[in-house]
């Protein structure tokens, strides 16, 4: 027997919260580096599936990844820059990959990271947040929300959602849980046309990996795609046709609506339709297969 998923919550007050301003979410578990040197944005731009150009000229935000030679996601981050200061941000479980590419890649370079006492968080801008908060920026997580930096000493000052309604919104807006939404072989077009919109530039210069990626643009289509399943029923257990599916998440709307994250072929579903699945404990399930972003309570 396959361990029983855990069940993810979101309740509608809490998003209300968030979106209120009286409350902000931490994204625990995420790492911050201070990143300098002269050269240190040109490097990240050879490394980086994304274009990060646009922060030599202003201020913002680019969601980005790290792939191996044949075009696998080996870590996502987000560099960001306020004034004359550029950050990297990125999920705890990518940071190991992110040093070792500096370690290994950086010869001549002048780049060097500087891991700071701050974590993330996402507030709407008119959301009370520490003095010694850094520069709010846009962040498509959710629409209308801002990510800053706050000192790890001020966490406990915040009023804060559930880890439980962070990681619901993340996923349903289309960012991935590195190691559990992603695997050793996924490739950034398989999370869908969102993600590759928002973390892949197909026009932006070489970057490790960049050939594979191309080529998959160049064809138009991957094989599989990340989804979510909005369940519209269990299914009688004795019918058949169902597909066996691995679900990586099931989040729970104000007690209501349930949504699986899964994996699909492409040639077995196509968005808006219906599809049946059993997950790997046999339990079945009917549901419309959805791309995200997912604005549950819009």
């Amino acid at each position: 027997m396959v361990e029983e998923l855990k069940t993810l919550s979101l309740e509608r007050s809490e998003f209300e919260a968030l979106r209120a301003g009286e409350a902000a979410a931490l994204l625990e578990g995420w790492v911050v580096y201070r990143v300098t040197g002269a050269d240190a944005l040109d490097w990240f731009q050879g490394q980086a599936t994304n274009d990060l150009r646009s922060l030599a000229s202003g201020d913002g935000l680019v969601e980005s990844c790290l792939c191996s030679a044949t075009g696998q996601l080996t870590a996502l981050f987000a560099m960001a820059k306020s004034g004359d200061q550029l950050f990297l941000l990125a999920p705890g479980e990518c940071e190991a990959e992110i040093l070792s590419r500096v370690e290994k890649m950086v010869i001549l370079e002048e780049v060097e990271l500087e891991k700071l006492e701050y974590v993330p968080i996402l507030a709407m801008p008119n959301c009370p947040l520490p003095s010694e908060a850094k520069w709010p920026t846009s962040m498509i997580a959710v629409e209308g929300v801002h990510l800053s930096l706050v000192p790890q000493s001020t966490i406990s000052d915040l009023s804060l959602v559930s880890q439980d309604a962070v990681t619901s919104l993340l996923v349903l807006s289309g960012t991935p849980r590195f190691g559990l939404d992603t695997h050793a072989k996924t490739l950034p077009p398989e999370l869908g046309p969102d993600f590759d919109a928002r973390f892949v530039h197909y026009s932006k210069g070489c970057y490790m990996g960049q050939e594979v990626l191309q080529r998959i643009h160049s064809r138009g289509r991957t094989n599989k795609t990340w989804v979510q399943i909005e369940v519209s029923g269990v299914e009688d257990p004795s019918e058949t046709d169902f597909l066996t599916v691995d679900l990586n998440s099931l989040i729970r709307i104000d007690s209501q609506t349930v949504y699986l994250g899964t994996v699909l072929r492409n040639d077995s579903f196509e968005y808006g339709n219906t599809v049946k699945v059993q997950d790997s404990n046999g339990k079945k399930y009917a549901g419309i297969v959805r791309g995200m972003p997912i604005y549950p309570f819009a």
